[in-house]
């Protein structure tokens, strides 16, 4: 059987999705053991955290473990009762990792004014992203809860971009921590661009099967795919 390209490029977008969700599950639970240690996460110093860091780590392996059943159309249209109840807990663990990510950079010493800019940038996006998502599912409009919700993933996943991205950045040398610390946000941008512009395109390349569905517009966002 063919598939279509439309649903072609749906498919690897959502076997990058699970990609960035195990990664960052793994960078969560590693960065936790790491500060519980009193380990540095690299190999420099230069990502030493306090101990409360491990509220941003712990809730970071908790979002990236449940944003892909969010997102799994078939799971939501069988489970409606835990995707609610699961989508609260996220809520709930999306204001603290991104709380506790924005106080680490101001809290963290020689940390860049640019990153601390990006960060709090990033974190406005973020909650207002789960603010928009939040009114639209009381409000019983499902299709622009789905809208929001896959930029609040695509905003939180950028970290986890950036991770790959950085090394693309870093091949061509370190002159100094002010060159480091440049590589580092310009890569953070990036990722975050990116990440929108995918969920964008992935917001647009499904809402005609939402539209589709009026005729049950509680239930349209849940029958559609991701």
């Amino acid at each position: 059987m063919t598939i279509p390209r439309g649903n072609r490029a749906l498919i690897l977008l959502a076997g990058v999705l699970l990609g960035l969700c195990a990664f960052g599950a793994y960078r969560g639970v590693a960065a936790t053991h790491m500060v519980l240690t009193g380990q540095a996460l690299d190999k420099t110093g230069l990502f030493r955290y306090p101990l409360w860091g491990i509220a941003h780590f712990a809730t970071a392996f908790l979002f990236t473990v449940m944003v892909p059943l969010q997102l799994w159309p078939a799971f939501r249209n069988r489970h409606r009762s835990l995707h609610r109840w699961s989508g609260r807990a996220l809520l709930a663990g999306g204001v603290v990792l991104a709380t506790s990510g924005l106080l680490l950079v101001y809290h963290m010493p020689d940390r860049p004014l640019g990153e601390r800019v990006f960060m709090t940038v990033v974190f406005t996006i973020f909650v207002a992203s789960l603010v928009n998502a939040v009114r639209a599912a009381r409000a019983r409009d499902f299709a622009r809860h789905r809208e929001w919700v896959i930029r609040a993933v695509a905003v939180a996943l950028g970290s986890m971009t950036q991770r790959l991205l950085l090394p693309l950045f870093l091949a061509t040398g370190i002159h100094g921590a002010a060159d480091f610390w440049d590589k580092f946000v310009a890569a953070a941008w990036l990722s975050a661009v990116l990440n929108l512009s995918v969920a964008e395109w992935w917001i647009r390349r499904t809402a005609p099967a939402i539209t589709m569905r009026r005729p049950a517009p509680q239930l349209a966002a849940y029958a559609s795919a991701p």
